[in-house]
């Protein structure tokens, strides 16, 4: 992952938390995830499908470039009246990574930035980082100093002002980032955020405005509703402008181009003959996981067989290797939101996973760029 340009005559790395007196420590924590005003969940997983705050069904959007996911808003949100939000607030962002084909544009979650009290935190796929944002976008490689390379977790970063983050393992590979109104947790092609309802009404993103009101949530940043636009679970033109709308620059990715909403594939034109068929993979990997059927909840095991299914149909007109990084992505959010899935009853999902290959990321993703492309 490339975050920023190589800056080779930067100031050494090692100065770059103290200049701004932050204390790095560990366990005790000093505070937990306080839930007084309730909160909302936004999830973004497989072919990137993103439920809002407002539970919206998802704004299914495929671009490949970074995005604000959420933030903040100060003030409006719309790009002529945006203003800059202080240090103490917070702007959660996703770089999307491409999988498809012009003709069939795919993406998942690569990594995750917060910008919050003058630091950037980047997850990766089981790494992370703490570095200043100001030296972010010149940063050839983040993960050397205050990272997963050379710090062990968990740990609490005390910034100026009174703010609080911390970062802890989460499962076997993620990342769990938390403050005391907003908890991150991050996997391979998988991101959730659990926010606050202290902050409803007050954000804005591909999340949604957290107003309680799911239908609104089809807008762009710009306030364009987009609702009679073409809408489908894989290639949406509405949430295809409602993404492109979210877009923010990307030093390591200047020149990223959006998704063109008039090329976006509202059919679906044949498909690919393999074997075995992405729905007995679907069936296979992930339906006949008996701890999942019995105690994970029937909206979560819905949504994750609906989401292998389609996503896994969907990549047949890619590639062998998208078919399989789909299938991976279902069980992966099954393994976040129902934990219990891991367990050996019935077959655990983390060893079916494995078995699969679905640790291999880099070898997947090379095969994605690569292999058998129409």
């Amino acid at each position: 992952m490339q975050i920023g340009k190589d800056f080779a005559a930067l100031l050494s790395l090692t100065i770059f938390l103290a200049t701004l007196g932050t204390v790095v420590g560990k366990f005790p924590y000093p505070w937990s995830f306080d839930d007084t005003y309730g909160h909302g969940i936004c999830q973004g997983s497989g072919d990137v499908h993103h439920t809002t705050f407002d539970d919206w069904r998802s704004i299914d959007f495929q671009g490949p470039c970074l995005y604000t996911l959420t933030r903040l808003c100060c003030g409006s949100c719309n790009k002529k009246e945006d203003k800059f939000c202080p240090l103490t607030d917070f702007h959660v962002k996703i770089k999307q990574r491409p999988v498809g084909t012009p003709a069939y544009p795919l993406a998942y979650v690569d990594y995750i930035v917060v910008e919050i009290c003058g630091y950037s935190v980047i997850l990766d796929e089981g790494k992370w980082a703490v570095v200043e944002t100001t030296h972010a976008n010149y940063l050839s490689n983040p993960f050397t100093t205050y990272s997963s390379s050379v710090l062990s977790l968990p740990r609490v970063w005390n910034c100026e002002g009174g703010t609080q983050f911390k970062l802890s393992k989460w499962g076997t590979n993620g990342i769990q980032f938390e403050t005391k109104f907003m908890i991150i947790y991050n996997m391979p092609a998988f991101v959730k955020v659990k926010l606050s309802k202290k902050y409803k009404s007050k954000v804005c993103g591909i999340c949604g405005n957290f107003n309680g009101i799911a239908k609104d949530d089809l807008v762009t940043r710009d306030g364009i509703d987009v609702s009679g636009y073409p809408d489908g679970f894989i290639w949406s033109v509405a949430d295809t402008h409602i993404g492109n709308s979210w877009k923010v620059y990307n030093p390591g990715q200047p020149d990223c181009k959006e998704l063109d909403p008039s090329k976006i594939p509202t059919t679906w034109k044949g498909k690919r003959e393999v074997s075995p068929e992405p729905s007995a993979l679907c069936e296979t990997y992930l339906a006949q996981n008996k701890a999942m059927i019995k105690y994970c909840s029937p909206k979560d095991i819905e949504y994750a067989l609906q989401e292998c299914n389609e996503d896994a149909k969907a990549s047949n007109l890619v590639s062998q290797a998208a078919i399989k990084e789909a299938i991976c992505a279902a069980m992966v959010q099954m393994m976040a939101n129902c934990p219990v899935s891991r367990t050996s009853e019935g077959g655990s999902l983390e060893e079916l996973s494995k078995k699969y290959g679905c640790y291999q990321q880099s070898i997947v993703r090379e095969a994605a760029r690569l292999s058998d492309r129409q």
